[in-house]
């Protein structure tokens, strides 16, 4: 007589950890884009667009290597003729100069540097608060993870009345996530701005054997 399988004895567990941590570093991206006439002056203004910006910078005691190139880009810009949405004209060259600024997230830095890129020719920008080195913090998310797991087998393990043996199994994964705030280009200093702390959340699965 075929009585089945014997059902395994085992229980598996997801564990979770959340760490909510101060940023002590603002990460600035930008962009600045223009359509120029021909091609030969959108490539110029590509590369001149940023001297202001790092003039303005610099007057506000930033080094100059605060504000850093990621790409450019220059392309053929078209609009369409008249009220004829099935023809599109060559009306000029756009240029896309994206950039990038990495400071402290202290007020008076933040003040200073968004000072900076306020007024005409300036980029509009998105301020994502960070951490320096979030190595420490995802570790800690991590060990919270586990204990987490095993606190949870022990407290089904006793409530069912049975014990717990060797581990069978682990898997990982892991999810940070950061607040971003989107600016315009045009701002008026950050004195009001208090960032909010950074969730730093991870998980782990994990199976043990029921005694």
């Amino acid at each position: 007589m075929n009585i089945g399988p014997i059902m395994e004895r085992k229980i598996t567990v997801k564990g979770e950890g959340k760490i909510f941590v101060r940023p002590d570093m603002v990460r600035i991206d930008g962009a600045v884009q223009e359509v120029c006439p021909t091609y030969d002056e959108a490539v110029d203004r590509s590369i001149s667009c940023v001297s202001p910006l790092r003039k303005r910078l610099m007057e506000s005691g930033f080094d100059s290597e605060t504000l850093r190139s990621i790409s450019v880009s220059v392309r053929p810009h078209y609009e369409y003729e008249g009220g004829d949405r099935r023809r599109q004209v060559l009306t000029g060259f756009e240029y896309i100069h994206f950039l990038r600024m990495e400071v402290g997230c202290d007020p008076g830095t933040v003040d200073r540097i968004l000072g900076a890129l306020s007024g005409d020719g300036c980029p509009r920008f998105s301020m994502e608060y960070m951490l320096a080195d979030p190595s420490h913090t995802e570790e800690d998310a991590r060990r919270m993870a586990v204990s987490d797991a095993v606190c949870k087998a022990g407290q089904i393990a006793s409530a069912a009345g049975v014990g717990l043996g060797d581990i069978v199994s682990i898997r990982y994964g892991e999810d940070g996530r950061r607040a971003v705030m989107m600016c315009d280009r045009s701002v008026n200093g950050s004195g009001d701005m208090v960032p909010e702390k950074l969730e730093f959340t991870d998980e782990v699965v994990i199976e043990w054997e029921i005694l």
